[in-house]
């Protein structure tokens, strides 16, 4: 479940969103969706493992065919 703040942060939303996300560590990815401030939820294992078998078939498969297309 994504991180909230209070109804504060729907002052000047902007500004001082980049203000707070200065103000957090590094390993914090924060996102302003109407208004809010919500942490991103960090990918599990098993869908980073998931992710990176699709774009491996999806590459190889793009090779096979010739296609100049690259997955990302």
């Amino acid at each position: 479940m994504p991180a909230l703040l209070t109804d504060a942060s729907r002052l000047d939303a902007h500004r001082s969103f980049w203000d707070f996300v200065a103000s957090r560590p590094d390993e914090e990815k924060w996102e302003l969706i109407e208004g809010r401030f919500v942490m991103q939820a960090q990918p599990s294992i098993d869908h980073q493992i998931i992710a990176g078998n699709l774009d491996r078939r999806l590459s190889e498969g793009l090779e096979r065919i010739g296609s100049d297309r690259v997955v990302l």
